[in-house]
């Protein structure tokens, strides 16, 4: 990830980023592209009022890309911080992680990634246009991911995996990565919540 996302980050949530450079350097290191840099962003705003609500001490020390999914590792929460990183890294399957647009995984010469049509099979040594910086999707994405936490509580990473046939029959996890996608999610989760039909 590029150094000014990393500063970013390391900014807004220092608390929760441990450091694994060593204790003289002062930025957090992410070990995948910046793609993924909204749904991190999304992540960390969620876990960030979870911890400040629950008076919990979360920490995040590794987020890399492994077998074309995001990775996070962390310490301190309970299962609903897990099951928020399970569904972050599921979601990650359905964006590019050079550009941030929807994509899909794919193995290209032996190794997994996820890519849009543009850098699909582009190898990481490739110069890539920087990701823009998305704070809708961040933080409706964030939105949406604690409603449907606190919806379907232990059954929120197997419900987004399935077929919703109040979202078209389509996926949430699928649809999580985009705005409009959380969005459509979203509503759903209220009218369920309020008791209205679909």
């Amino acid at each position: 990830m590029n150094n000014l996302l990393e500063r970013r980050f390391a900014a807004r949530y220092p608390e929760m980023l441990l450091n694994q450079a060593g204790p003289r350097s002062n930025v957090f290191g992410f070990e995948c592209l910046d793609g993924w840099a909204d749904l991190i962003e999304g992540l960390l705003r969620l876990l960030k009022r979870y911890s400040d609500v629950n008076r919990q001490e979360i920490r995040i020390s590794q987020a890399k890309e492994k077998f074309g999914q995001l990775r996070i590792y962390s310490s301190g929460g309970d299962e609903i911080v897990d099951r928020a990183i399970d569904i972050v890294e599921l979601v990650s399957g359905g964006i590019c992680e050079c550009c941030g647009r929807p994509g899909r995984n794919s193995v290209f010469e032996g190794w997994m990634q996820t890519r849009c049509a543009s850098h699909f099979g582009r190898p990481i040594s490739d110069p890539i246009e920087p990701a823009g910086c998305d704070e809708e999707y961040a933080n409706v994405f964030a939105g949406t991911l604690a409603l449907l936490l606190g919806f379907f509580k232990s059954e929120a990473v197997h419900w987004v995996q399935r077929e919703c046939r109040g979202l078209g029959w389509e996926k949430p996890a699928e649809l999580l990565a985009t705005t409009r996608g959380c969005k459509e999610v979203y509503t759903l989760l209220r009218r369920l919540e309020l008791g209205v039909g679909i």
